[in-house]
């Protein structure tokens, strides 16, 4: 299978991305590249669709939204609040920016909080991504890192160790890695293109591969003498990469970055 290769290289301070191409809206048959188009989608419909769930979160942001408590209650008129139900509230779009900056006051460390177990965490480390702090992502692996030191190969259902010690919801933070670390994540249906942006969260490198419909995906960056250097494999034309940002992703184009086959 024909490859590409991307390398990109700028300084670790360089707050701008190196992108290759630039990221637009299409109307795409759906499952077009799986078994021959299931037909697009109409335009209609998805205005509306897109309208009702629009209303749907400015109700339930009047409904469950606290000012005082700069959080959002568990149900109308509270006073339980979680750290599910915030990460929840931000992931699906109640939050705005003015209340994402409120909750991550508090969030997901006060004592207020009503604490879960390993698999709200997916949703948790979403939150802070869209909240701009997944730098912080890595000082709450802390219950991961204590069942591999408690000599497991695989993770537990939940912290208290008396039921499945094998369970997959736990098992997150490997996709995590592979999206957010690695930075791989499909820019359309069946991976025909990808978006490369890497958080560092603190790392110096990170090595791995996801796989996808098309092939494996390589990826290694480092961070050295204080450059940021990425490269990528990726299957494909030259046009599969969609965009091959920084590890502070923001929307713009650059020429800095070269790709060979």
């Amino acid at each position: 299978m024909r490859h590409q290769r991307v390398i990109i290289e700028h300084g670790v301070d360089d707050a701008q991305p190196l992108g290759l191409g630039a990221a637009r809206r299409e109307t795409r048959p759906v499952g077009d590249d799986l078994h021959g188009g299931i037909g697009l989608v109409e335009e209609s419909l998805l205005s509306a669709l897109e309208a009702e769930a629009a209303d749907l979160r400015r109700k339930a942001h009047a409904l469950f939204w606290s000012e005082a408590e700069g959080l959002y209650f568990d149900r109308p008129g509270g006073p339980e609040v979680s750290q599910y139900g915030n990460a929840w509230a931000i992931v699906a779009g109640l939050a705005g920016e003015r209340e994402r900056g409120i909750i991550m006051k508090r969030f997901p460390n006060d004592v207020k909080l009503a604490p879960d177990s390993f698999f709200w965490w997916h949703t948790g480390f979403t939150a802070l991504a869209r909240s701009g702090r997944y730098d912080d992502m890595p000082s709450h692996l802390g219950p991961w890192h204590e069942s591999v030191g408690y000599g497991l190969s695989t993770f537990v259902e939940e912290n208290s160790y008396w039921r499945s010690l094998c369970h997959a919801w736990s098992a997150h933070p490997v996709l995590e890695f592979q999206q957010r670390i690695l930075g791989v994540t499909p820019a359309e249906p069946g991976f025909a293109r990808i978006n490369l942006t890497p958080h560092r969260c603190g790392l110096t490198h990170a090595k791995g591969s996801v796989c996808t419909p098309r092939g494996l995906v390589e990826v290694a960056w480092r961070v050295e003498g204080g450059k940021f250097t990425l490269e990528a494999a990726v299957p494909g034309s030259p046009c599969a990469v969609l965009a091959a940002a920084t590890p502070r992703p923001v929307a713009r184009a650059a020429a800095a970055a070269r790709m060979t086959a």
